[in-house]
């Protein structure tokens, strides 16, 4: 609860592979050049020091304990240092941000499925620096998604006031729920994971700054064995400062004995754990100004070829067993007694392949059968963490200017790629720019024009711009498009929907012309996005149809995906 700045959104794209050249200083106003110096300070051994002899921890660890023996209540403002009333502001911050995580990645807020004839397998959570379990009461209970929780805290006198906190019946924030906990008793730096079962939640706040960089390497590492596999989740909640032009990755803490880092140096530490970043928010809106950021970052193992290893980032290729994977189904004509699969199993198949067979690779390719036996092919670049980044892109298996490479390619007349946010855009003109230098055999290609913003496919014009949806005018005017294609945008966790409904509003103006949306139906607490936007189309004069199944394409469409088709509704 120092002073900090704002969040800074320029974090890099990979995690950093040391911690060379960073800089930092303590509460006293002492500046330290290098991490390694800082900890040298404090007698404590750093992750990237070799000298065994420099690491006497137990004197670090015991000043941060004695604090919180000495100073620390077991109350709700004793825990929180005296700033209780951020406590609703928090845990309604940490509810928006694993409810991001579910639709987003899939992750944590899914309740398995269960029946008297199939019981569904426990789901355990689990509070690292519990204190008096405020996070377990205010926002892991609450989920009605797991069956346990455990508690890891240091201080007993906090633990033991625990149970009367999380179940306090005549509280005003009790929540009646079957969840069961257990209270253990630990460092973090001793803590061991149970053998009996796995986490599909690990949440650590405010407790991560109390480890040196060895033990919060260690500790990261035990956390990631402790994964339910696939779904399991850690997340990580911390002060936060090198942010709002500062330049220090590192606050030294001497009455405590803790560590604020910024976010690269958390990511190092997670990267150092066989981690990798899977969603983030950079900053806690809401805080007082004079406070440090507090981002939160979930984190999962690492994935592809970079799972066991200190390499950063994803595998930049689709890895040898998913290759093989897919490789068995293509070759698997027919099931085990000689017969023909069913429709059925071949529609789950070919879905599967076209989301996840090139869900690593740099690149996706894409093939367009032209009739008379002509196949036109070109590749659109992926970015496995764009938007997640907020850098170049959008992230994998998205492709943007796909769909518009394809329509010129069909013989449109003009093409218009937009999207509201620049770092799309300059993807999306890479892709153009791409396909137009792959396709120039098999088409009378143009060089781009002055601007860098007009190709031309098979003598269609392509322009790429930036334009947000219901402001300005897209090249050619907004009453002059015949058809107008929208890829998976009805999502208000993301987009407001009046928006899009308004530019759809503006583009419709002849009733010849019609819009395609694709909509893949995520979860929103206040409304059915489906219905909203209805509601709103129909304000407008427009109609909404849903094309049949068995009118889409027969590979590229599947049971989560409708298509709508939108109209000007003409009034007699």
């Amino acid at each position: 609860t120092s002073a900090g700045g704002t969040s800074n959104n320029n974090v890099a794209s990979s995690p950093p592979t040391s911690t060379a050249g960073w800089v930092g200083r303590d509460t006293e106003g002492r500046r330290y050049d290098s991490v390694d110096a800082m900890w040298e300070s404090q007698h404590v051994q750093s992750s990237s020091s070799n000298n065994e002899d420099n690491n006497n921890n137990t004197e670090w660890y015991q000043r941060g304990a004695q604090y919180y023996e000495d100073e620390c209540d077991a109350t709700l403002d004793g825990v929180l240092g005296g700033f209780a009333p951020l406590s609703p502001l928090d845990l309604q911050a940490s509810r928006r941000f694993c409810q991001a995580l579910q639709e987003q990645h899939g992750k944590v807020l899914r309740k398995n499925n269960d029946d008297s004839n199939n019981p569904a397998p426990k789901q355990y959570a689990c509070e690292m620096g519990a204190g008096i379990g405020r996070v377990t009461k205010g926002l892991l209970m609450p989920l009605q998604v797991f069956d346990q929780v455990d508690l890891v805290e240091p201080c007993q006198h906090l633990l033991t006031a625990a149970p009367d906190y999380i179940f306090a019946e005549d509280a005003d924030d009790f929540v009646s729920s079957s969840t069961t906990c257990r209270y253990y008793c630990s460092t973090l730096q001793d803590w061991q994971p149970p053998e009996r079962y796995s986490y599909t939640l690990i949440w650590i706040q405010w407790v991560f700054c109390y480890l040196t960089d060895t033990d919060a390497i260690a500790f990261l590492k035990r956390c990631r064995d402790a994964l339910e596999p696939s779904r399991g989740v850690i997340v990580l909640k911390e002060n936060s400062c090198g942010t709002d032009g500062e330049t220090d990755d590192f606050v030294l803490d001497l009455d405590d004995a803790s560590v604020t880092r910024s976010i690269r140096y958390l990511l190092y530490l997670a990267d150092q754990a066989g981690l990798e970043l899977v969603h983030m928010e950079r900053e806690q809106a809401d805080l007082p100004k004079d406070n440090f950021p507090v981002p939160t970052m979930a984190l999962a193992p690492k994935t592809g070829n970079d799972a066991n290893s200190n390499i950063t980032g994803l595998s930049n290729q689709t890895s040898p067993a998913a290759r093989a994977f897919f490789a068995a189904l293509d070759s698997k004509k027919d099931d085990k007694s000689g017969k023909p699969k069913s429709k059925f199993i071949q529609k789950k198949i070919n879905t599967l392949g076209w989301r996840n067979r090139f869900s690593q690779d740099d690149q996706y390719p894409v093939s367009l059968s032209m009739g008379n036996a002509k196949v036109v092919g070109f590749t659109v670049q992926q970015v496995q963490r764009g938007e997640l980044e907020g850098t170049y892109g959008t992230g994998a298996t998205v492709w943007p200017a796909r769909d518009n490479i394809a329509a010129a390619c069909f013989g449109a007349r003009q093409v218009i790629c937009t999207d509201g946010e620049e770092a799309v855009v300059r993807l999306a003109r890479d892709n153009v720019a791409a396909a137009c230098q792959s396709l120039m055999t098999a088409s009378q290609t143009s060089s781009p024009s002055e601007d860098g913003n007009t190709f031309s496919i098979f003598n269609c014009p392509i322009v790429v711009e930036k334009y947000w949806w219901g402001v300005g005018t897209v090249t050619g005017g907004n009453d002059n498009c015949d058809i107008v294609l929208v890829s998976d945008c009805v999502l208000p966790k993301l987009y407001p929907i009046a928006p899009l409904v308004d530019a759809l509003d503006q583009f419709l103006q002849s009733p010849q012309a019609l819009a395609v949306l694709s909509y893949e139906h995520r979860w929103y607490p206040e409304y059915d996005p489906r219905d909203e936007f209805r509601r709103l189309a129909a304000i407008k004069s427009l109609g909404v149809e849903t094309v049949p199944m068995e009118e889409q394409d027969e590979v590229y469409s599947t049971d989560d995906i409708e298509i709508w088709l939108v109209r000007r509704v003409v009034k007699n």
